[in-house]
Parts: C-alpha cells; structure tokens; sequence
C-alpha cells in the first residue's frame, strides 16, 4: 500500500515541477542584448531554472524503511525526475535527501529543521500521524510543505495548513475504501 502511495507522490511531484517550471519559464525574466555596431535590441528570455538542483526531502518513519526508500529514489524517482526536466528543457536537476525519524516525533522534527537549513521546503515524510503532528507547526511557520502518504488522524484536518495527506484521514477512510471497491 505504501508503495502505491509513493508512487503516487512521485507523480504527483512531477506534474507540480513540470506546471511550475512552465509558470517559471513564462514569467522569467528576459535579458536584453544589444547587437554590437547596429541599433537593434534583441530580447532573450532567460531560464530561472538552468543549473539549479531541486531539493526535496523525505523522512521515513523507522530505520527499517530507510533502505528500501533509498532504493527507490536512486533508481525511480531521481532518474524520472531529471528525464522529465531534461525533456522539459528547463537545465536544472532533482535531488532527494533521505533521513530517518527513528520511529519518534521530536527527531521527525529534528530532521524537518535540518532540511530547512539545507534549503529544502518540500519533505515527503510525517508517514505517521504522531510525526506529522509534531512537526506541523514548524513546516506552517517557515512555509514548507509537509506530504504524507500514510497519515490518518483527524486531528490533522486543519484549515489552511502545509500538509497535504495521500489517503483518507480516518473518520472518512472507511467509507471511501467501500466507494473504492
């Protein structure tokens, strides 16, 4: 079930890259150059995403994930990654830093912190609600977005916050597992 989870979320990363990176594209900046010895300008547009690398995070819930995970981003989900950024032309590359919350809340938000210093607002991670929760509030104060594939409490349905849950939080899961099937 996980699996399909993060399946999802790798699509679900690469379609808000490439409907970013077209918005990026579309409103960058332009550069003008001026032909040597004429009066003509020319205008360039200028690639806001050319060299950049891309930071996203990802937090598993315990040491035995980690991996397993780490499997799947070096040989799924980088390398699809950077294909669909070549293809889109954008020049710039996707990076995925793994760590571990040791199956506690404090060290999930440990980890939140140290991706926060390393330049990374996108973590995939909070798989479990108790981890989820504890780092919530730091991610909705330095705007960062929280993904979880595996979350469920209900006492994570909050208005206007930075985690975005993949499945049923649970005082609904049961009726939508029956619609499923």
């Amino acid at each position: 079930m996980e699996q399909k989870s993060l399946v999802l979320i790798v699509v679900m990363l690469v379609v808000g890259l490439g409907i970013g990176g077209g918005i990026g594209y579309m409103s960058a900046p332009t550069k003008i150059v001026k032909v040597p010895g004429e009066n003509i300008t020319i205008t360039v547009p200028v690639n806001p995403l050319k060299d950049a690398v891309i930071k996203m995070g990802d937090i598993v819930s315990q040491t035995s994930d980690a991996a397993f995970q780490k499997l799947l981003v070096d040989n799924i989900e980088i390398p699809d990654l950077n294909a669909y950024l070549e293809a889109l032309g954008f020049g710039a590359t996707a990076s995925i830093l793994i760590d571990d919350a040791a199956a506690t809340p404090s060290i999930h938000l440990e980890k939140v912190q140290s991706f926060k210093a390393q330049g990374v607002n996108l973590v995939m991670g909070g798989r479990w609600s108790s981890q989820a929760m504890g780092s919530l509030a730091y991610m909705n104060e330095n705007n960062m977005i929280l993904v979880s594939p595996s979350s469920t409490s209900p006492l994570l349905r909050i208005a206007d916050d930075a985690l975005f849950r993949t499945c049923p939080q649970d005082l609904i899961q049961g009726s939508a597992n029956a619609e499923i099937w």
